[in-house]
């Protein structure tokens, strides 16, 4: 008795098996296509981000980022960046912190990208230096000093208008984008905003807002300009060396414009800088060059109109002294509108 019902459970345990297989079987066979679609997707994904990223972890990493994530969490972290230099404040020079920031990020970007670097051709080596000169030694700097004049929310603001200046080089020179009437109020209508947004009380000279002012509006420019022209060598060699060279040589002129080298050795000042060095530098530019590299300049920069938004919270949430008025948010919607404008398309009449 025991042996048959040992048997009969064997039988069905069995039979159970062979129906469970040929369902598989069946399911796989009708959906076939289907399974072929998604394993050839799965392979060309694969196959992009090693090109990116020549190493098996970096590409386990971004294997399924989506390039406008991968954007959204560059801009996210960008938007801490003024908040940060503010809490150091006096306890680092402020070229001595941008030479840190992107000489050991270019360093990590280097290491990553050895064998595409070797690629790269003698003639294209003054691009990249150039590149480097603008992007970083001239835009940067400026950055670092307008800060010191101007809150971290309108430095933020100020500074997300170089997709403006993106799409004017871009027009100019590469003649990637259809420059015309709309762009161009776009652009006006940006400018008005930074204008109205910059306003105290007392009027833009007043408490040094007008040197911040300018000299965040020439970081803007240039940083603009340095994100078009890496385009065309981001998609001949890769966003990696291309980054890792420019980090590398710009940051070399931020060296004769230190005036102190003393650095304030608090726990919190070295994990601001370490922040500051490794995630929003470092990481935030990987997710940003990625992203870019698969979407056009203007779907790619059009992302910095979160910037100020999220740059202003995070400023009014950690910052204690810093204080908006009701002129910077009439600013921020009308930045915001300018580069609306400046990125909306125009329709052709056939």
């Amino acid at each position: 008795m025991d042996y048959i019902i040992k048997y009969e459970a064997y039988d069905f345990k069995n039979y159970f098996f062979n129906v469970k297989q040929s369902l598989i079987h069946n399911l796989c066979i009708k959906n076939l296509d289907k399974i072929r679609g998604l394993l050839r997707f799965v392979r060309k994904k694969w196959s992009d981000v090693r090109t990116f990223y020549p190493y098996k972890n970096y590409a386990k990493i971004c294997f399924l980022m989506n390039p406008y994530l991968s954007i959204l969490i560059t801009i996210t972290l960008f938007s801490t960046v003024e908040v940060a230099v503010r809490l150091l404040g006096t306890a680092i020079d402020p070229m001595l912190l941008a030479f840190i920031r992107y000489f050991s990020s270019g360093l990590l970007f280097i290491l990553i990208s050895i064998p595409k670097i070797k690629e790269i051709k003698k003639k294209d080596f003054f691009k990249i230096f150039f590149l480097g000169f603008i992007g970083i030694s001239i835009a940067i700097s400026m950055f670092h000093f307008a800060l010191i004049h101007i809150s971290a929310a309108k430095g933020a603001l100020i500074f997300s208008i170089n997709p403006l200046f993106s799409s004017i080089y871009a027009w100019f020179l590469i003649k990637e984008e259809l420059f015309n009437k709309i762009k161009a109020l776009g652009i006006f209508v940006g400018f008005i905003g930074v204008y109205i947004a910059s306003l105290n009380k007392s009027g833009l000279s007043s408490s040094g807002s007008f040197k911040g002012v300018f000299l965040m509006l020439v970081a803007a420019m240039f940083f603009g300009i340095y994100i078009s022209m890496s385009k065309s060598l981001n998609k001949k060699y890769g966003a990696m060396p291309i980054t890792a060279l420019s980090f590398i040589l710009g940051s070399i002129f931020f060296l004769p414009m230190v005036e102190s080298w003393k650095i304030d050795y608090s726990a919190t000042n070295i994990l601001l800088i370490v922040y500051l060095s490794v995630i929003a530098t470092g990481i935030a530019y990987i997710c940003y060059f990625y992203g870019l590299k698969r979407v056009s300049i203007s779907a790619g920069t059009s992302f910095f109109y979160l910037k100020p938004i999220l740059a202003s919270v995070f400023a009014l949430y950690i910052l204690p002294d810093e204080h908006l008025g009701i002129n910077f948010f009439m600013g921020l919607a009308i930045v915001l509108l300018g580069l609306y404008i400046s990125n909306k398309k125009m329709k052709v009449k056939s």
